[in-house]
C-alpha cells in the first residue's frame, strides 16, 4: 500500500497540493467563519457535564425541569451604601431600573421593589382577624428575608435579578443579553450621578460561557504565536536549514485547520467543551511535527545516501528531478509506514475514552481520533508532495547553513542526513551500556510518577473564568456578599414534599462546617425539594465538600422516602448514587 502511495505522491505532487488546499479552505473557513452561521468558538460551550445514569446527571435534570425554560441574569452592584442611604438609593434604583426592561425580559427585581411590595400592617386587620394578620406578617417577614438577601453583607452594594420571557429560543435569548449588555453603561451612569464609586457586573451562565470561549480563543493564538517560532527554531537547528524545517510546521498548521473544520463538524451532532479546543491543538502540533520531523529525516538519508553514491547527479537537473522522486517514494514507504502505524496506535489508545460515559471524554477522544488521522495523512501526502514540487531546492545546502554560529551548533547536535553529532554518539553510549540506562530512565519514570499517589482530580466550571476580568469580580463578590444567592456547595433531592423535609434539614444544620440550608420546593414537582447545603470552605469541590457529600450519604433521613445529593461544578465521573432508604428506586 505505502509504496502505491509513494509512487502516486512522486508522480502526482501537484494534485496532493492542490487537494490539501482545498479541504483546508473549506474546513478552516467552516470553523473560522461558519458560512454565514456560527463559527466554531461560537458553537462551543462551557458548562456542567455530568456522567448519564447517576446521581449529578439525576439532581441536574430534576433541577433544571423545575427551573423551566426561563434564565436569570443577576447584576451585582458595588459601591453603593445600603445602610446609610438605603432610602437615597432605593429612590435613585427606582427610577433606573426600566433602564434594565429591555426586550425578551420578563422582570427585574431587586431589594428595594420587593420592600415597596410589602403592604403595612393594619391594627384594625389585626383586632379583627387575626389569622390573616398573622399571614400578613409572615408575608412581610419573607419578603424582608428576601430583600435582605439580594443587599450586600458588608452593606455596599446590591444586586438586580433580571428574569427572562420563558420559551426564548437560542435566538432571541442571544438578543436579550445583546440588548442587556447595551442597557448596562446606561444604568451604571445613572448610578453614578449619586454614588460616583459604584459599579456594575453582569453574571450570567451565558456570561460565564462567553468569558470562558474568549479565554480559549486568546490562549489559542497565544500558544501557537509562542509554539510555533520555537518549534521553527528548533527544527531549523536540526536541519540546518528554513525549508526543511518549515516542512513539518506546514503539516502542524494544515492539521490544526482541518481538525478545527472537523469539531465545528461535530458540534452539530453533540456538545462540544471549549477547552478540547486548545487539547486537540496540542495534540495535532505535536503530532504533526514528529511526524513531518521522521518523513522529512527520512528522504534527507535516502538522498544522501544516493548522492554520496553518484555526486554528478547533482548537476544534471533531469536527474535531479528523477532522484528526488526516487527518494519520496522511498521515504513514504519507510518512513511513511512508521508513522501510519504510530498514529494507528495512538487513534485506538484514545479511542478507548469512547467507552467511558462521560461527554467530555467521548469528544476528546473523537477530536484526538480526528487531529491524528489528519497529522498522519499531512504527513505522508501533503509533505511528500511539497518536498517533490521544490525539487534541487532541497538538493543544494541551504545558506544558513555557512552562518558561522548555525553551522557550528547544527554540527554539534548533528545533522539528520549524516551519521556524526551529538545524537549519534549518544545513540552508541544506549547500545554499549543498555541496563544502565533503563535502571537511570525507569528511576527517572518513577520519580515523575510519585505525586499519582496523592493527586485529586477535580472539575470547576468557574475556574475557567478569566483572573480579574469583570465576570471574575462578580461571580466573587456575588459569593461572598450574598449567601442566600451564592452556589450551593451540594445540592439534594429529597423524593418528599417540603413540609416532611424538617428532621432532615435539622439533621444537616447539626453537622460542623455546614453554614447554611435552604430547603425549598420544585415548581410542578409537588413530590419532591431542593435542599442547598453551603459548606464553609475555601474551596468549594476541595476535600472538605468531599468529606461533607460522604457523610450526608451517611445519615438516614427521616423524609420518608430517599434523596440523592450532587456537588455543583465538581467532576462527575467520583459521583455516585446514595444508598438507598425507604422507597427509593
Amino acid at each position: 500500500m505505502f509504496t502505491r502511495i509513494g509512487r502516486a505522491v512522486s508522480r502526482h505532487p501537484l494534485a496532493f497540493v492542490l487537494i490539501w488546499a482545498v479541504v483546508l479552505g473549506i474546513t478552516g473557513s467552516l470553523a473560522l467563519t461558519g458560512w454565514g452561521g456560527q463559527n466554531l468558538f461560537s458553537r462551543l460551550t462551557s458548562s456542567e457535564t455530568n456522567v448519564p445514569d447517576t446521581d449529578s446527571q439525576h439532581v441536574a435534570d430534576t433541577v433544571a425541569e423545575a427551573r423551566g425554560s426561563s434564565t436569570t441574569v443577576t447584576i451585582v452592584v458595588t459601591g453603593v451604601d445600603v445602610r446609610t442611604h438605603r432610602a437615597q438609593a432605593g429612590e435613585l434604583v427606582a427610577t433606573l431600573r426600566d433602564k434594565l426592561d429591555v426586550e425578551h425580559v420578563a422582570s427585574v427585581t431587586d431589594a428595594f421593589s420587593v420592600l415597596a411590595r410589602v403592604p403595612g400592617t393594619d391594627p384594625a386587620l389585626a383586632q379583627a382577624d387575626p389569622a390573616a394578620a398573622r399571614a400578613a406578617a409572615e408575608a412581610t417577614a419573607r419578603a424582608q428575608a428576601s430583600a435582605q438577601a439580594m443587599l450586600a453583607a458588608d452593606g455596599n452594594g446590591f444586586t438586580e435579578v433580571i428574569t427572562l420571557d420563558a420559551g426564548l429560543d437560542a435566538k432571541q435569548q442571544s438578543a436579550a443579553h445583546e440588548a442587556l449588555d447595551a442597557a448596562l453603561p446606561g444604568y451604571l451612569d445613572g448610578l453614578h450621578e449619586q454614588f460616583p464609586g459604584a459599579e456594575a457586573y453582569q453574571v450570567s451562565t451565558r456570561a460565564i460561557g462567553d468569558s470562558i470561549i474568549d479565554l480559549v480563543q486568546k490562549d489559542l493564538i497565544r500558544g501557537e504565536s509562542v509554539g510555533l517560532p520555537v518549534a521553527l527554531v528548533l527544527l531549523v537547528i536540526v536541519f540546518g536549514g528554513l525549508l526543511a524545517a518549515g516542512l513539518p510546521l506546514v503539516g502542524a498548521l494544515t492539521s490544526i485547520g482541518v481538525g478545527m473544520g472537523g469539531l465545528w463538524l461535530l458540534t452539530h451532532v453533540m456538545g462540544i467543551d471549549s477547552f478540547i479546543l486548545n487539547v486537540i491543538s496540542i495534540i495535532g502540533l505535536a503530532l504533526s511535527i514528529d511526524y513531518g520531523l521522521l518523513v522529512v529525516s527520512r528522504y534527507r538519508e535516502e538522498l544522501a545516501e544516493r548522492l554520496d553514491a553518484d555526486a554528478a547527479v547533482a548537476a544534471d537537473r533531469h536527474r535531479t528531478h528523477q532522484l528526488v522522486r526516487q527518494c519520496v517514494a522511498r521515504s513514504i514507504e519507510t518512513a511513511g509506514r512508521t508513522v501510519s502505524f504510530s498514529a494507528l496506535t495512538i487513534a485506538f489508545s484514545i479511542g478507548g475514552l469512547l467507552v467511558m460515559r462521560s461527554s467530555i471524554l467521548k469528544t476528546i477522544a473523537l477530536g484526538g481520533i480526528i487531529v491524528t488521522v489528519i497529522a498522519v495523512l499531512s504527513a505522508v501526502t501533503l509533505i511528500p508532495a511539497i518536498i517533490t514540487l521544490l525539487g534541487s531546492h532541497m538538493v543544494r545546502p541551504s545558506v544558513l547553513a555557512r552562518v558561522p554560529g548555525l553551522r557550528g551548533l547544527v554540527r554539534a547536535v548533528g545533522d539528520a542526513s549524516s551519521d556524526t553529532g551529538a545524537f549519534h554518539k549518544l545513540a552508541h553510549r544506549v547500545i554499549a551500556h543498555p541496563w544502565i540506562i533503563m535502571v537511570v530512565v525507569s528511576a527517572i519514570l518513577a520519580l515523575m510518577a510519585s505525586p499519582i499517589g496523592t493527586l485529586r482530580l477535580r472539575t470547576a466550571f468557574t475556574d475557567y473564568m478569566p483572573a480579574n476580568s469583570m465576570i471574575r469580580t462578580g461571580y466573587d463578590t456575588l459569593q461572598s456578599q450574598y449567601p442566600a444567592m451564592a452556589t450551593p456547595s451540594i445540592t439534594l433531592i429529597a423524593e418528599a414534599p417540603p413540609e416532611r423535609t424538617g428532621a432532615l434539614v435539622s439533621q444537616i444544620e447539626d453537622l460542623a462546617h455546614v453554614t447554611r440550608v435552604s430547603p425549598g420546593a420544585l415548581a410542578d414537582k409537588p413530590g419532591l425539594t431542593r435542599i442547598d447545603v453551603r459548606v464553609d470552605a475555601s474551596d468549594q469541590v476541595g476535600p472538605e465538600v468531599s468529606d461533607m457529600v460522604r457523610t450526608l450519604r451517611g445519615e438516614d433521613p427521616d423524609t420518608g422516602s430517599g434523596w440523592a445529593a450532587r456537588r455543583p461544578r465538581r467532576s462527575t465521573s467520583t459521583t455516585h448514587w446514595p444508598r438507598a432508604h425507604r422507597g427509593q428506586r
